[in-house]
């Protein structure tokens, strides 16, 4: 399913929710630090999830990409109850609301990481960025275009 974040100029931002390889859920599972130090309340949803699930994703956020693809992987395996369905919807709810509120009024600061992929950057404080991973290509909506969230985090200055 995909959600509106924001609009920024030329196109809108949509992300993906319940994935692992790009939007709010892998987004959350990649920086999760860095969201529950900025959102209130996220790091109580997530201990709510099972021990084992809540290492996993200790995991993934902190080691290299291709390792990381291996645990997101690990993680898209395993079998969710209601119940922790429930909770990463929370948790990933809670991070779109967040994202939606930081893009309302902002246009970012489009640049080009060092592997050629999109971002725009969004300043919270003198010493915090938000950085936005967006696609380079477009689909058309109603005529307007539609970029997707691929991945997002706090970058320290």
């Amino acid at each position: 399913m995909y959600h509106h974040v924001a609009s920024f100029g030329t196109y809108d931002l949509e992300a993906r929710s319940r994935s692992v390889s790009q939007g709010t859920l892998h987004t959350y599972l990649r920086h999760y630090p860095g969201w529950e130090e900025k959102i209130p309340g996220l790091a109580t949803i997530r201990q709510r999830l099972p021990v084992d699930m809540q290492d996993l994703i200790k995991d993934i956020a902190y080691v290299n990409e291709k390792t990381s693809k291996m645990l997101l992987q690990k993680f898209d395996r395993i079998t969710v109850t209601k119940t922790i369905r429930q909770i990463l919807d929370e948790l990933e709810s809670r991070l779109l609301q967040y994202l939606r509120d930081i893009c309302a009024g902002h246009m970012g600061q489009p640049s080009i990481d060092t592997n050629g992929k999109s971002q725009l950057h969004i300043p919270l404080t003198p010493k915090q960025t938000l950085v936005i991973g967006v696609s380079s290509n477009q689909k058309l909506i109603n005529g307007r275009p539609i970029r997707q969230l691929i991945t997002a985090y706090i970058r320290r200055r």
